[in-house]
């Protein structure tokens, strides 16, 4: 019996679809080195898999299109041994970049491939780091399937958007609309505000001191890709919003004006302020077309200054249009006959009346996905940080910002050990999750199949 009917290896060329490539595998070059979690020289390390496979033809070669075997980076792979018809799992993973041993051979000559893979922990360990704690949650939770446009306008670097489409700098706009002159920049500081209760990053500080400087308080920018609202999707602007308790003369009769999504046509935009002449000081929104507005201006009570507040407008080209303001719902109808799409090209955060923060400015277009619960989540995160979860809610909470899903986490125990409020800025996936191991002395690692496996004290104590 050869040691490939004991052993094998396969990968996944098509989502959801295995291929055996074992007949393929050398190991008398180079003997197959498989680990896991569990086997690794030290437990709870990042597995890993190396080999060597015969690649005549230039089967794997990457980038090989006329071969249906060439191999790519992130292709999944995995080890088992098949004994007695059933499969032990010694790695799952995702290959690295296949290193071609030769290149000068004839595509009939023998000639070896040498394969590396790394498991999801050592993947998470390479990972981006956060923006903020809040910033981790609006990229990783499941609305982020409609994110278009998002600008988390928190740290020191000015404007930048994050999400899955980049849609360029806000940048300050001076007083003859060119890019900013001296004046602006004292009236519009990066890094400089308190932020929301849950939040570990400072937000940009609007500190005027004139009401009517209206091109210095404003962040603007074109966008790189046009954002369309078609008849039966959803547009949805998010921004958190705090103003400050020691408002200037002016900002109360003009209110404050925290986001502008604008048209092609200069009748096309929709928006988020407050205005300052109703009773309390109202939260509005709107979104107009040049055939008119779809939905009047809708009201939130105003609770005052010096709290931070998450704000949505929730808009269609037709039914009845939506107002998210932290725990309210407010809502309206539309009159007349809607477009059939709208498209938006340039967005403009901050305008006069503004003194105060706004952060974490999103814009979703989609069916629905970013729904009132999803807007309620997000706020829950932004005022308590994932406080008082516990290690393995921790854990779970961070898998699906690095992109799991509940299906992958059945292996991770409830966690004896309860959090303290998350502080996720400038940390990868891996190291916040080894701050919850540690807390819990609990074990973390990716098991043969490729889950995510945590053990809490109960679990490694045996009781």
């Amino acid at each position: 019996m050869s040691a490939y009917e004991l052993w094998h290896v396969e990968v996944e060329y098509t989502a959801g679809v295995w291929t055996d490539i074992t007949a393929d595998v050398d190991s008398m070059t180079a003997p197959v080195y498989a680990t896991n979690g569990t086997t690794a020289e030290v437990a709870g390390d990042p597995g890993s898999l190396t080999l060597v496979l015969h690649n005549v033809g230039f089967k794997y070669t990457p980038a090989n299109a006329l071969s249906a075997f060439a191999l790519s980076t992130g292709m999944g792979i995995r080890f088992f041994d098949l004994i007695g018809g059933n499969r032990i799992y010694t790695f799952t993973g995702f290959v690295e970049f296949p290193e071609v041993a030769s290149v000068n051979v004839s595509m009939n000559q023998d000639q070896t491939i040498q394969v590396s893979a790394v498991d999801q922990l050592s993947l998470w360990e390479r990972s981006q780091t956060f923006v903020s704690t809040l910033g981790a949650h609006i990229l990783g939770s499941p609305g982020a399937a409609g994110l278009v446009a998002y600008w988390p306008l928190v740290g020191s670097i000015e404007g930048e958007s994050a999400g899955p489409v980049q849609q360029g700098a806000l940048k300050r706009l001076a007083i003859d609309g060119a890019h900013p002159t001296s004046a602006p920049t004292d009236l519009i500081q990066f890094n400089a505000g308190v932020p929301p209760p849950g939040e570990d990053a400072a937000p940009v500080l609007w500190a005027p001191v004139d009401a009517f400087d209206t091109e210095a308080l404003k962040l603007r920018c074109t966008l790189l890709t046009p954002i369309t609202l078609s008849t039966g999707q959803f547009l949805t602007l998010v921004c958190w919003v705090r103003s400050s308790p020691d408002e200037f003369a002016g900002s109360g009769a003009l209110g404050e004006h925290y986001v502008l999504l604008e048209g092609t046509s200069q009748f096309d935009a929709a928006s988020l302020f407050r205005d300052g002449t109703s009773t309390g000081g109202e939260f509005k929104g709107a979104i107009i077309t040049a055939a008119g507005p779809w939905g009047t201006n809708f009201e939130g009570t105003w609770a005052g200054p010096d709290v931070w507040h998450i704000f949505a407008g929730h808009y269609q080209l037709a039914a009845a249009q939506e107002m998210w303001f932290d725990a309210t719902t407010a809502s309206s109808s539309f009159g007349g006959s809607p477009p059939a799409s709208v498209t938006f090209t340039k967005m403009t955060v901050g305008s006069f009346g503004i003194n105060g923060s706004i952060a974490h400015v999103q814009v979703y277009v989609d069916s629905g996905t970013f729904s009132r619960t999803e807007f309620l989540a997000q706020r829950e995160v932004g005022l308590y940080g994932l406080e008082r979860q516990t290690t393995g809610d921790r854990i779970r909470a961070l898998a699906r910002y690095g992109g799991q899903t509940d299906a992958e986490l059945v292996e991770v125990d409830p966690g004896q050990s309860i959090m303290s409020r998350a502080r996720l800025a400038g940390l990868n996936v891996a190291q916040a999750m080894y701050e919850a191991r540690d807390t819990e002395q609990g074990d973390l690692y990716i098991d043969g199949t490729g889950l995510t496996t945590f053990a809490d004290r109960r679990t490694l104590l045996n009781i």
